[in-house]
């Protein structure tokens, strides 16, 4: 083969690997903005909600603030009736954030270990989640630095938390489940066995979602 032939092979390999790589950024990309949209779209529902009902007090009184707490999810709760799982995490948006989150912990050390805290600390019971349900914070592990990095960054009342394998979007001050990614850590990442079913897109937003224990 000549140095011609093999400079046009090797470029037509380059191109073929830019265009793979296309073809996997496009809709990862697109997964991303569908998810901020989502968001943003939540966010201006919760500010319409949260001008007909009385801020949280400022007060030492725990029994005052939860009710305020209570008052603000009931209220997102009551706007968003419908909410189901796959509202905010489109079926688009989770395979992106699979994909970026699958990538991460194949480049990452402290993954595993995050992934072995998770099912140290957490309570022997499985969770049940729901969207709208009440957020249960003995099972919200905290996300890694290099976790939040690489994922849409969120307003400061939006958090994401990991329970057990899957990724729950929550609104803290609410103490509120907004949406659910089942799935999101998955096999070579844990040796556990766990059924986890994405739900079909007609789902209730209060049916739980099952976990398998450990």
């Amino acid at each position: 083969m000549t140095d011609t032939a093999v400079g046009r092979a090797a470029a037509a390999v380059a191109v073929l690997g830019m265009l793979a790589a296309a073809a996997v950024e496009t809709p990862d990309v697109s997964g991303m903005q569908r998810f901020e949209q989502r968001v943003d779209a939540y966010v201006a529902l919760r500010q319409a909600v949260l001008t007909r009902i009385s801020p949280p007090p400022v007060s030492a009184d725990a029994g005052a603030i939860v009710a305020a707490v209570d008052a603000m999810a009931n209220a997102i709760r009551a706007a968003r009736p419908n909410a189901q799982i796959g509202d905010i995490f489109t079926a688009q948006s989770a395979s992106a954030f699979r994909r970026r989150i699958d990538a991460l912990a194949r480049n990452e050390g402290d993954l595993p270990d995050l992934l072995a805290e998770i099912d140290r600390e957490a309570p022997a019971r499985p969770p049940q989640l729901m969207v709208n349900g009440r957020f249960d914070w003995r099972y919200g592990a905290p996300m890694p630095a290099s976790l939040i990095e690489a994922l849409p960054r969120l307003p400061g009342f939006l958090q994401y938390r990991f329970v057990d394998r899957d990724l729950v979007l929550v609104d803290v001050e609410a103490g509120l489940v907004v949406d659910i990614l089942p799935r999101a850590l998955v096999a070579p990442w844990t040796n556990r066995k766990r059924v986890a079913i994405d739900p079909p897109v007609d789902r209730g937003a209060r049916a739980p979602l099952t976990q398998g224990a450990a």
